[in-house]
């Protein structure tokens, strides 16, 4: 892509700046050093600023990432109910329960920071949105309800004093679950509170009046910074412990819901006095792209081992429906999206080649031949007809995958490409789950070796025009449930179907229905 003939609209300012540089030196190495590699590696290949290469950084163990905060600790995940969130139908005109519910935990960790002579700052982002009229109203929410405590925390009223004292005491006991050895709750509250509330600095971080502020992070042990995108990328909070994040998915591009996770970093010493307060979407959003950062950098690890050049990976990876990798206008490359969960997959067209089917039809019966004694025939009403009697096996997973359907080939795109992200999600869960079996039919079969198959026509499309046989009969007592309910719901299946093609020379080709299960399945992005 020769960026010259690209307008101002279709590449960034910085793109246009690279490209330039590069120019000038004609020999040089241009490193991307990244977190969110999305918009990297999904780039055209054809592409200046395709990367021909990767290496896989570890952070150190310290760190505190995504699977850290949303696998391993799920305390410090808390939802923000849907009627705490400010919407075109549902404005806030006050502060959210929630919201004061994050100040108490965070105030309570400034005092036990304190008291441990804790040298970092401790802080807190509240991110309400992107617009700047909401940073005011949270800010003096914020700022309203610290000088509200102040005077409840130091006045004579026992009572009030007393009611707001139980709410932080329901905080203290959330952080009890998460902080080995907490200080006692006398030792946090009293003046030691008041004076953590009344001395820590609140600041709008946004340039509604002149430039974004800068922290002067040594004038205070604890700030509170509320604003929106002037804290997303590139912007550090030092000892940041609560996130209180309202802000919705947006466009859901995992790039930019990345960056605003401020709160990831290392701080695994201080880890149990982190909360991070979303809305049920985005919490699901996080959950997401962890496994999504799990599937690309296993994808990516034999790149980087075996110093492969990137041309050669296949740009796939796991991710669900409800995210994008990144901006639309960074990728030109149409994109092709897989669910698999609770549905069949079905090969359309078995049948491309002559060689093609000869090939699978002797990888199929090579595994038969090693599996003839695990099969038997499935129960069924006593009605059935042949074609609607099978031969079933409980085999391994990875047994099926590693010698069958690995070896299995099908060459029409409509096929190929979707065959083989499920096989990489097989792939990916045999790895935690090595023993789990799966169901294997052959269908119309009443023995290995004199399996005749069923005959099948061709649509206009050079496909198979009906795979499954219907339920029979269709009304009245069911002697046959059709040839889709041949499964078990939580268990994968495979139907292995030899097929007669009418009106062609093709016989006997082998071909496949799998059934996924929900907790197998997951969705998939691909570039065409």
């Amino acid at each position: 892509i020769e960026v010259e003939n690209l307008t101002e609209n279709q590449v960034s300012t910085i793109y246009r700046r690279i490209s330039s540089l590069r120019s000038v030196f004609p020999h040089h190495t241009f490193l991307q050093y990244t977190a969110t590699p999305q918009a990297n590696l999904f780039i055209n290949i054809m592409d200046r600023l395709s990367p021909n290469f990767i290496r896989l950084l570890t952070p150190g163990q310290e760190y505190t990432g995504g699977i850290e905060f949303f696998r391993n600790n799920p305390n410090l995940i808390m939802e923000i109910p849907a009627n705490e969130i400010s919407t075109n139908n549902n404005q806030l005109f006050e502060i959210p329960e929630s919201l004061k519910s994050a100040l108490r935990i965070y105030f309570l960790g400034v005092v036990a920071g304190e008291i441990n002579k804790d040298q970092r700052n401790r802080t807190m982002l509240v991110h309400p949105s992107r617009l700047q009229g909401d940073h005011s109203d949270f800010t003096n929410w914020i700022r309203n309800t610290c000088n509200s405590w102040q005077r409840l925390l130091s006045g004579n009223d026992n009572e009030d004093r007393l009611e707001l004292l139980n709410e932080f005491q329901t905080s203290y006991n959330q952080l009890q679950q998460t902080v080995p050895n907490l200080q006692s709750f006398a030792d946090l509250t009293g003046t030691n509170l008041i004076h953590a509330i009344r001395y820590t600095q609140i600041v709008e971080v946004n340039s509604r009046n002149g430039e974004t502020p800068q922290i002067p992070w040594n004038d205070s042990y604890s700030w509170i910074l509320v604003g929106g995108q002037s804290m997303d990328r590139g912007f550090t909070v030092e000892g940041l412990t609560v996130t209180y994040m309202p802000r919705n998915i947006g466009t859901g591009n995992v790039d930019t819901i990345q960056q605003r996770a401020r709160f990831f970093g290392y701080k695994r010493n201080y880890l149990g006095f982190c909360r991070v307060f979303l809305d049920q979407v985005t919490i699901d959003s996080y959950n997401f792209i962890v496994s999504h950062e799990e599937d690309v950098r296993n994808r990516l690890l034999e790149f980087d081992l075996n110093n492969r050049h990137l041309n050669d990976w296949d740009r796939e990876a796991v991710l669900d429906q409800m995210l994008n990798l990144t901006r639309r206008n960074v990728i030109y490359d149409d994109l092709d999206r897989d669910t698999f969960g609770n549905d069949w997959f079905r090969i359309n067209a078995p049948h491309d080649t002559e060689e093609l089917i000869h090939t699978n039809r002797d990888s199929l019966f090579a595994f038969l031949q090693t599996k003839a004694a695990n099969f038997s025939q499935d129960a069924g009403h006593p009605n059935r007809t042949e074609e609607q009697k099978h031969l079933v096996a409980r085999i391994t997973i990875k047994d099926c995958l590693e010698h069958l359907l690995n070896k299995l080939r099908y060459t029409r795109e409509s096929d190929s490409a979707t065959y083989s992200s499920l096989r990489g999600i097989m792939k990916s869960y045999i790895e935690e789950h090595p023993t789990d079996e799966c169901l294997v039919y052959l269908m119309s079969a009443n023995a290995i070796d004199n399996w005749a198959g069923r005959t099948r026509r061709l649509d206009r499309n050079q496909e198979i025009q009906q795979l499954f046989q219907g339920k029979n009969p269709r009304t009245g007592e069911v002697i046959y449930p059709g040839d889709s309910e041949i499964k078990e719901d939580n268990l994968l299946t495979i139907q292995i179907h030899l097929l007669n093609i009418r009106d062609t020379d093709f016989t006997r080709v082998p071909t496949l229905a799998i059934w996924i299960p929900e907790h197998i399945g997951t969705d998939i992005i691909r570039q065409v």
